[in-house]
């Protein structure tokens, strides 16, 4: 019989906050749950793919295309496609060696010009290209001031196959930190039937283990 202890992890996951009917089926569909409903448990075993890892921290003149940087701009101007167009928003600015284009193909303007006052310095973090021999870097991870930049992850989990409609930064973000909350039950009420140790630091998601005592 399962200890009680443990019966947080084998709750819905539509017990989370997030995931409704809609995103229930296509997280059964990625844990392989198919006419199941998938649980908290299946989803803290969904290992991470690889990392993001934030840490380069080059010069604009120093990226190279491809990579993944975090680059401190100076926001110049915004230029918004036209009216009715389907051209990309595209946010000019800069540092002391060079200039950067941050474009969105999917933009609301509003947000975009609170997130990027023109003067502002801001932290940008994303993967680095060259498009018509300009450097850009196409809809950033992470955009941040000053104040955030401490808080900025600079090494993250990366998972391939989050479910459609939901972004790789979002099943991090919303969907596996309340999962491991409630994987904290189990670290604060040890049982005497159960020993909990929890994975090494720095391999993608501190994801929790349960095994029998010894």
């Amino acid at each position: 019989m399962r200890p009680a202890l443990l019966n947080p992890l084998f709750a819905p996951l539509t017990s989370l906050s997030g995931v409704g009917p809609k995103q229930e089926k296509l997280f059964a569909r990625l844990l392989g749950r198919a006419g199941e409903p998938p649980r908290i448990l299946d989803l803290l075993m969904h290992l991470p793919s690889g990392t993001v890892d934030r840490r380069a921290r080059p010069k604009l003149r120093d990226v190279t295309p491809g990579s993944i940087v975090t680059v401190e701009v100076t926001v110049d101007q915004h230029r918004a496609p036209p009216p009715r167009g389907r051209g990309p928003y595209r946010i000019y600015a800069h540092d002391d060696t060079g200039d950067v284009i941050l474009t969105y193909f999917t933009s609301f303007p509003d947000h975009l010009k609170r997130l990027y006052p023109v003067g502002a310095t801001r932290y940008v973090s994303g993967t680095a290209s060259l498009y018509d021999g300009m450097l850009q870097i196409v809809h950033p991870d992470r955009v941040v001031d000053a104040a955030g930049l401490a808080a900025l992850p600079l090494v993250e989990p990366g998972y391939r196959n989050c479910p459609n409609g939901r972004t790789r930064r979002g099943c991090r973000a919303r969907v596996f930190p309340p999962a491991l909350r409630r994987c904290g039950t189990c670290i604060n009420r040890p049982s005497r039937t159960m020993s909990i140790r929890r994975a090494s630091p720095g391999r993608g998601l501190p994801m929790t283990s349960c095994s029998p005592a010894n």
